[in-house]
């Protein structure tokens, strides 16, 4: 079964960045690296290309979550709006 959890419409203007994850895991304190964290870490690394910033997103996570496994899945989607002559809406 598919439950929507939480749905918002908005127009993503020039070199927007929308980014969704399902990072749960915890470090061996049972802290999740959270939204704060993942906040700070994308305004840090905002200037990488995709790759490299995804690689670090998860290097990043992995790290904090040592020395505990990861045992539940990790999903990232980082969605940027790169500037283009034909803006819808701006």
């Amino acid at each position: 079964m598919c439950e929507i959890i939480y749905m918002k419409n908005y127009m993503m203007g020039r070199a927007d960045v929308t980014i969704l994850t399902t990072f749960t895991n915890a470090n061996q304190n049972g802290e999740q690296f959270g939204q704060d964290n993942f906040q700070q870490l994308f305004l840090q690394q905002q200037s990488l290309d995709m790759n490299t910033l995804i690689d670090t997103v998860f290097r990043t996570v992995y790290e904090y979550c040592q020395p505990e496994p990861l045992d539940d899945d990790e999903t990232l989607l980082v969605i940027r709006r790169k500037s283009s002559t034909t803006d819808l809406g701006d």
